[in-house]
């Protein structure tokens, strides 16, 4: 299944103000990953909320009381 292009040409419009603290969860069971580095950077930036999840990618499909 192809991505739909406008999703990557068309900017996001916020309506809401940006939340005082950003949320990064970190899927630590799906390995390797392209995310490692994000999540690494995350971890150390106060204003980020930053959770690790024993999971795969999918994980709102495996751990969705973790997720809520």
């Amino acid at each position: 299944m192809d991505h739909p292009l406008a999703a990557l040409k068309q900017p996001v419009q916020l309506t809401n103000p940006r939340p005082e603290k950003r949320a990064y969860v970190w899927a630590s069971g799906f390995t390797p990953s392209p995310f490692e580095k994000f999540s690494a950077a995350c971890r150390e930036d106060d204003s980020w909320r930053y959770r690790e999840i024993d999971s795969g990618h999918q994980m709102m499909m495996s751990h969705p009381v973790e997720v809520a």
